[in-house]
């Protein structure tokens, strides 16, 4: 009787175990098939719409790298961004007389990336034209090139963001710097291992900065003290916000918190703010915060984390030594952003005679320095500490 009840039940698991198996094999079968359509050149539902889209990263990224060394070839002016699509936008100006030479040339770079270029819209005034454009791989917007054709001679390219330390373009120069050291696992050591000079900033309060601090001392690698500021929007990644520069404190907690961080970080010789757009955008209270830094025989490092910071010239104005940061290297965090970030590095340092960077430590980034050292020397620019690049 119990074995006739059992029957049924192993009947019914048998049963099901075939039909999945039966559609295991199925996909199986399908997915090969897929696959030799895909290698003889024909359509694939599967793997052209896998494929397409990692093909067409990976093109737009190599046409990032020739586009800029294009630019600043021809020394056109240009700025850019990143949005939260992925896609980059271009705003160009350029010489009206330059213009038909510009767009063939980047119709050189579609027939060479395979990427089509499309017109969206042009926009004519008095003495400006403006075209806008977007790049398509493989079906992707990648793209968007908005480019200003301009009446008579556009003023030489300022690239570089103040009046820093005495510059020759003969021998460019750039600086790295780390931010955030002692809030990760990966520090001093993994900074050594680059076997470059490179600077590093240490979070005051971060988990492990006095051990790191002690290590990048024995590494011979030199220190930042990065100085957690009040940022305009809110504060909630400062969980002890008395360890904060913020609007209402005074110039005496002010050293308190700058002197807290030298015993943390005694031979840091410069500091840098850590977030600190509310700060670095009001002049009084940078005033304060740069009397205290002069006072202590420091150096101040404009992270420029905001398009309004004044910091870096009330440093100028108030004869404390300074300079400012040029790129983000992982605004954006991945590896190819971060390569095309140095690459716009080396541009800057090659038109002005220097350029600074700021990263974080990212696997990531560290990649992406590695893997432009020989980019970096074959260019003729030298790779320094950042206390070589302030005035």
């Amino acid at each position: 009787m119990n074995k006739k009840s059992r029957n049924p039940v192993r009947k019914k698991n048998t049963t099901f175990a075939i039909l999945v198996s039966l559609i295991l094999i199925s996909f199986i079968i399908v997915l090969l098939l897929e696959f030799i359509n895909y290698k003889k050149g024909k359509e694939s539902f599967i793997f052209n719409g896998l494929l397409k889209k990692e093909k067409a990263i990976s093109s737009h990224y190599k046409f990032n790298y020739d586009f800029l060394d294009f630019l600043n070839a021809e020394d056109i002016s240009f700025d850019y961004f990143k949005d939260t699509g992925n896609r980059y936008h271009f705003k160009l100006d350029i010489e009206k007389s330059k213009f038909k030479k510009m767009l063939k040339d980047i119709k050189g770079f579609s027939n060479k990336y395979k990427f089509s270029l499309t017109p969206i819209e042009i926009r004519r005034e008095e003495k400006k034209t403006t075209y806008l454009y977007k790049t398509d791989f493989s079906g992707i917007t990648t793209h968007f090139l908005l480019i200003n054709s301009l009446e008579g001679a556009i003023p030489t390219r300022v690239v570089k963001i103040g009046d820093q330390a005495e510059a020759d373009p003969k021998h460019p120069k750039i600086a790295f710097i780390i931010d955030d050291i002692g809030a990760y696992n990966i520090g001093a050591y993994e900074l050594k291992k680059l076997g470059i000079p490179i600077t590093a900033s240490v979070l005051p309060d971060s988990p492990h900065a006095l051990e790191e601090a002690k290590w990048l001392s024995k590494y011979n690698l030199k220190a930042l003290i990065h100085l957690p500021m009040q940022p305009k929007k809110d504060m909630n990644n400062y969980p002890d916000h008395q360890k904060v520069i913020t609007m209402t404190s005074s110039l005496s907690e002010i050293k308190d918190l700058v002197k807290r961080a030298r015993k943390i970080v005694p031979d840091a010789k410069g500091i840098n703010n850590h977030q600190g757009s509310l700060i670095t955008s009001d002049k009084s209270m940078m005033k304060k915060v740069l009397s205290v830094i002069k006072n202590e025989g420091m150096y101040f490092i404009d992270s420029k984390t905001d398009f309004d910071s004044l910091a870096w010239r009330t440093a100028r104005d108030m004869s404390v030594k300074t300079a400012v940061r040029d790129v983000f290297l992982d605004h954006t965090r991945s590896y190819e952003h971060s390569m095309f970030q140095i690459r716009r590095l080396v541009g800057i340092a090659k038109k002005t005679g220097k350029g600074i960077a700021i990263g974080h430590p990212f696997d990531t980034t560290f990649a992406a320095i590695t893997d432009s050292l020989d980019f970096i020397r074959s260019s003729g620019v030298e790779i320094v500490f950042v206390n070589q690049l302030i005035r």
